[in-house]
C-alpha cells in the first residue's frame, strides 16, 4: 500500500545469479519460479486489469555470464507463465560483459525473446555520494556486443552510492508511458 500511495512502481527482477551460467533446465525452473512469484505476488487477475504486460528482468552479473542455454529456458518460462497476462523477459547486465551479449544473440536467433536491457556501466561513479545525475548517454549504455532488435531502456549509471543505491536514467528515445505502463502499480491494500 506505501507504495501505492506514493506512485512508485515495482521492476520484477529474477535475481538467482549464480545460476545463470547453467542450461535450460535450470533456465527453464528458475524463470517458472519467477514468473509465479510476480503473478502470485500481485494477482493475475489484478494485473491484468492494470494492463496486462509487464517487464521482468533477469539480473545478469558480470561474474557469472550467462549461457545461451540458461536463457532460452528461462525467456520460455517467462512468457508461457500466464494466459492472462504477458511478462516480458527482459536482460540487467554490466556493458562490458561480452559473454553475457553474444550469448544473449545467440538466444535470440534460437527462438528465445528479449524485451529489452538494462545496461549496468558506472565508469568512475560507484561509491561516491556527489554521483550527479547524467543524460543518457548512448555509447555508455550499450552492450560490449550490439544486440539487433533490443532495445536499451535502462541506463545504470552509478553503483552503490552511500552503500545502499544505484542510479539509473531511461533511455530518452523511448517514451517514459511506454516503460512505465510495463511496470507493476502495486495493489491498495
Amino acid at each position: 500500500p506505501p507504495l501505492k500511495l506514493a506512485g512508485i512502481r515495482v521492476l520484477p527482477i529474477g535475481r538467482y545469479t549464480t545460476q545463470v551460467g547453467l542450461g535450460k533446465n535450470e533456465g527453464l525452473r528458475d524463470g517458472t519460479d519467477q514468473a509465479k512469484d510476480v503473478v502470485f505476488s500481485f494477482g493475475e487477475d489484478y494485473l491484468k486489469s492494470k494492463g496486462g504486460e509487464y517487464y521482468i528482468f533477469l539480473d545478469v552479473e558480470s561474474d557469472t555470464p550467462l549461457s545461451t542455454d540458461y536463457y532460452l529456458g528461462w525467456s520460455t518460462a517467462v512468457r508461457r507463465s500466464s494466459s492472462k497476462i504477458k511478462l516480458l523477459p527482459c536482460v540487467y547486465l554490466n556493458a562490458g560483459d561480452s559473454t553475457t551479449s553474444k550469448a544473449l544473440n545467440l538466444a535470440i536467433r534460437n527462438g528465445a525473446k528479449c524485451n529489452g536491457l538494462w545496461i549496468a556501466n558506472y565508469g568512475n561513479r560507484f561509491r561516491e555520494p556527489s554521483s550527479p545525475k547524467l543524460k543518457f548517454d548512448s555509447a555508455d549504455a550499450s552492450p560490449a556486443t550490439s544486440i539487433p532488435g533490443v532495445p536499451v531502456l535502462l541506463w545504470q549509471y552509478g553503483g552503490e552510492i552511500d552503500g545502499d543505491f544505484d542510479l539509473n536514467v531511461s533511455n530518452p528515445q523511448i517514451r517514459d508511458q511506454d516503460i512505465l505502463s510495463r511496470l507493476i502499480v502495486p495493489p491498495a491494500g
